[in-house]
């Protein structure tokens, strides 16, 4: 039996303001990464192929972005709010 993930994504949502994905187009399929800030500006990417393991935790989203450009990602065009989704 598969368990759901909607109820701790909503959980976790609430603390959320946006989400990015990012992808590594070398690589086929694309690894993805989601790049998530909080409401105090915390981003944390997250590695979605791992269950949502967390990957790195940075103060800032230009730090978080920075960090995902320098390993060469790509940003999934567009951010999503939470209150968009949620």
């Amino acid at each position: 039996m598969m368990q759901s993930h909607v109820p701790a994504f909503a959980e976790q949502a609430s603390y959320w303001k946006f989400f990015e994905l990012w992808a590594d187009p070398v690589f086929f399929p694309p690894k993805m990464l989601m790049l998530v800030s909080d409401q105090e500006g915390t981003c944390r990417i997250l590695n979605l192929a791992a269950g949502y393991k967390l990957v790195m935790t940075h103060a800032n989203y230009q730090a978080a972005q920075a960090w995902l450009v320098e390993d060469e990602y790509e940003r999934v065009e567009g951010q999503l709010l939470v209150a968009e989704v949620v």
